[in-house]
């Protein structure tokens, strides 16, 4: 399976035949990289496992306003929980990538065996398999009423999440960790509300808006990296000296040229006019 052909959507499509049409595509993605997460030990197949979660729970926040089921709050929590277990995996993979010292390496991939397991063992259990085919009995027996033309509904979609980045970036030079981590998360949201509808009429700048989003992406999760990475190393419980020694080479020196990156990255995006607001001249 591959990445390019995942969101078929058709303009005659209403708002939750888009919806359907997204996150089917996602979960189905998301069952075959758990497949691989299963057979393999290796850190590609957990982070596309997590990806395409992360597409399926960003489908289910963008049409919120919208979807409706009484086992909807439990679904999004569950599937919370399946983000967090392959999330210890990740941060790990991670780590390793950053600390190339041989004793922590060594650390960092017995922490990561274990994580992994206990991973395996939720995406096997009885509660993931529920939680499956919950949403496989969700998705086919309705998702709510959202009868809004495709077009419509990706507008306004884009709309809140281009004006909520906008505000959450707008001092992004002067914002803590946790602020700029929230930035981060609203950022992939609407990345990836412009790839969901990106089969769309509307060729006009999209290129260059999704590919500002990715780049603006990239020099937050950098950030994001640099500043979780001192708790991933407590939480393996290596003492304090020892992680600000694995941490004195790195200084603040990469943090400060990656925010002024992403300052320019969000400066530049800034400057996109709405694609879908355009009108087409084809």
């Amino acid at each position: 399976m591959t990445e390019e052909a995942e969101f078929q959507l058709a303009g005659s499509m209403t708002g939750a035949d888009a919806f359907r049409t997204i996150a089917r595509a996602s979960l189905a993605l998301f069952r075959h990289h758990r497949d691989a997460v299963s057979q393999s030990g290796d850190p590609a197949p957990v982070h596309q496992a997590r990806i395409a979660l992360r597409k399926l729970r960003t489908a289910i926040r963008l049409f919120r306003p919208r979807l409706a089921g009484p086992t909807l709050p439990a679904l999004r929590a569950d599937l919370k929980w399946i983000a967090d277990e392959l999330g210890v995996v990740r941060s790990l993979d991670v780590a390793a990538q950053r600390i190339t010292e041989p004793s922590a390496q060594a650390w960092i991939e017995s922490a990561r065996r274990n994580a992994l397991a206990r991973a395996r063992l939720a995406l096997t259990s009885p509660r993931f398999e529920a939680v499956m085919h919950e949403l496989d009995r969700w998705l086919a027996s309705g998702v709510g009423q959202d009868d809004r033309p495709v077009a419509e509904a990706a507008a306004d979609i884009l709309d809140l999440w281009r004006i909520r980045v906008k505000r959450r970036g707008a001092r992004l030079a002067a914002q803590d960790a946790a602020a700029l981590h929230r930035l981060r998360i609203d950022i992939k949201r609407l990345r990836y509300a412009a790839e969901f509808f990106v089969a769309l009429p509307g060729k006009r700048r999209r290129g260059a808006f999704i590919e500002t989003l990715v780049e603006l992406q990239g020099h937050l999760g950098d950030l994001s990296d640099r500043a979780s990475l001192p708790r991933v190393l407590e939480a393996l419980g290596l003492p304090r000296a020892t992680i600000e020694k694995l941490l004195a080479g790195d200084g603040d020196g990469g943090a400060e040229r990656e925010r002024h990156r992403a300052a320019e990255s969000f400066k530049a995006w800034r400057g996109i006019k709405p694609y879908w607001r355009q009108r087409s001249r084809a």
